[in-house]
């Protein structure tokens, strides 16, 4: 329906090679273009004797195929499958869910050198599935036209082939046999190319693929173009739709008399938007997490789904080691939550003069990243988190749609600190001397909209050096947070722990009478101070503007 609703037209049951041809298309029904992308659905002959001779063997793509429209529904007796690629293990784990006895599969060389996804492998020989490596078909077996089984040679590895892999040697003499009712052969995919019944100008290559310009998808047949596994024998859905963006370009170029652009002068275009974040040295390896499977004996005799979902909280968890470096994945859904229109992703850009009047910069701030520090264990501490993400948290909008709960157990918290000049007031590397201005203030209004959230009676502390609160009426609004009940401790942070047997945070501090002293809290929020990105000092010195030692802009105390 998504192609649909463009104004294209889908017929289907319309072969084309049999009763009407290509060149049909081309000169009896007006196309000016057509494009091939019949893929490649035959299975390859294994040239032995005796495969053509029995009804029992298969091809595996057909066979798959077969399966999938319901035409077959059980098989009975021991199965072989040739091959080991990720088509042979479908197969195998296919028959032993349609009813097989034993599954053999048969592969020429050793597991390591299989195609098949790893994780395949080894869920099929969890089932059962009997591997035999560095085994040669040599002929079908069978009797009074009845298959019984395969006769086979054993090899060793010789030097690598064309592939890369070590090529398969035979050893002389070292015939065996596997008996079996049924054999499914997965070496391959070949062309059907019937398409091509009666079309002239139309070649295939030495490996009886279909002949294009490699560069603009063209075939020998003038207005036909072709890509996918026509083209290049079986490979992976995402080449195909890529071949399918670049012939677009090219049917468009042919069909309105336009020199047809080189694939690679494509590519080098396209490749000027893959720009990735650098992925931080220190960032910390972690292992995948497993996806539960269900148990063999509740999988083997049907269909239903056998690798299962995560459970909540590992999702989270393998979400959360997304390393973000894609700067932009090209999903367009910027462009369809625009109601403005605004956002054109072939855009190029350009470069503009424009005279105006006066200038007004407010290129915004930074934030400050506390995990320069680990006095504050955050990053570490599941329920430490910054004032910025606490907002987030009380947003309608935010993760958990303005319900006042903390991360780690999704529960309501009872008592949560905030802790000031994080980041700012402070004289060692990494932070910032002087007084972002607005910490003091943000935290009240934060401290005073979580006790309007909780639902239980929320205790809440702020722990200072001074508080700030500049601007008209905002010292009444700190004197409304203390009438309400918000406590202010006037101290010196040491640290935060965790409480042993809890995720619980510990704060350590010490109080302007030079004690020390423990409060163990639900939550704690880093009142983060803020300064000046490195882009805006780059922006100033580029319009010569000076900055003070602090990189903001300088005025003059009284001429701001």
């Amino acid at each position: 329906d998504n192609i649909k609703r463009f104004g294209v037209e889908i017929k289907t049951n319309s072969p084309i090679g049999k009763e009407k041809t290509i060149d049909d298309l081309l000169n009896k029904e007006g196309f000016k273009a057509v494009y091939i992308a019949t893929g490649a659905h035959e299975g390859m002959k294994l040239n032995i004797p005796g495969e053509d001779d029995y009804n029992n063997f298969f091809q595996c793509a057909p066979w798959l195929r077969d399966v999938n429209l319901g035409n077959i529904t059980e098989i009975k007796g021991k199965v072989i499958i040739l091959g080991g690629g990720n088509a042979a293990i479908d197969a195998a784990r296919v028959s032993l869910r349609l009813g097989a006895d034993e599954v053999h599969i048969v592969y020429r060389r050793t597991r390591n050198e299989m195609p098949a996804d790893p994780f395949e492998i080894e869920e099929a020989l969890v089932e059962d599935i009997k591997l035999h490596i560095l085994v040669t078909p040599k002929k079908v077996i069978g009797e009074n036209g009845t298959l019984k089984g395969l006769e086979c040679l054993k090899n060793t590895l010789g030097e690598p082939d064309s592939s890369g892999r070590r090529r398969p040697v035979a050893i002389e003499g070292s015939e065996f046999f596997i008996a079996s009712d049924h054999i499914i052969a997965a070496i391959g995919q070949s062309l059907d190319k019937s398409f091509a019944t009666g079309t002239k100008d139309i070649e295939f290559s030495d490996y009886d693929l279909l002949a294009v310009n490699p560069e603009t998808l063209e075939t020998k047949k003038k207005g036909v173009f072709a890509g996918g596994d026509v083209v290049t024998g079986p490979k992976t859905v995402i080449e195909a739709i890529a071949h399918g963006k670049k012939v677009a370009s090219s049917i468009s170029a042919y069909i309105e008399g336009k020199e047809i652009p080189l694939s690679s002068q494509q590519d080098s275009a396209n490749d000027i938007e893959k720009l990735y974040k650098p992925i931080d040295p220190k960032e910390p390896k972690i292992a995948r997490a497993s996806v539960p499977t269900l148990e063999v004996s509740k999988r083997i005799t049907n269909f239903n789904e056998a690798n299962l979902a995560m459970d909540e909280e590992t999702a989270k968890g393998e979400a959360a080691r997304c390393l973000d470096c894609g700067v932009c994945c090209e999903c367009f859904q910027c462009v369809e939550a625009c109601k403005a229109e605004a956002i054109d992703h072939d855009m190029a850009d350009r470069s503009l003069d424009i005279n105006v009047g006066s200038i007004i910069l407010a290129p915004g701030f930074e934030t400050y990243d506390p995990k320069v520090f680990d006095t504050y264990q955050y990053g570490r501490l599941p329920n430490v988190v910054t004032s910025m993400e606490f907002e987030r948290i009380l947003s309608a909008s935010g993760p958990y749609e303005g319900h006042l709960i903390r991360p780690s157990d999704k529960k309501e918290p009872e008592k949560i600190a905030w802790i000031q000049c994080v980041g700012s007031r402070d004289v060692h590397d990494g932070a910032h001397p002087y007084c972002s201005a607005v910490c003091c203030t943000y935290a009240i209004k934060e401290v005073i909209v979580a006790r309007d959230h909780s639902t239980n009676g929320l205790d809440t502390a702020i722990f200072y050096i001074d508080m700030r609160t500049y601007g008209k009426d905002f010292e009444r609004y700190y004197n409304r947070a203390k009438d309400e009940g918000v406590r202010f401790i006037r101290s010196k942070i040491a640290n935060i722990t965790q409480v042993d047997g809890s995720e619980n945070p510990l704060i350590a501090y010490t109080d302007e009478e030079g004690r020390r002293i423990e409060e163990e809290f639900d939550m704690v929020v880093l009142s983060i101070g803020l300064s000046v990105p490195r882009e805006s000092v780059d922006l100033a010195r580029k319009i010569g503007i000076d900055l003070d030692s602090y990189n903001f802009v300088e005025t003059d105390s009284f001429s701001p």
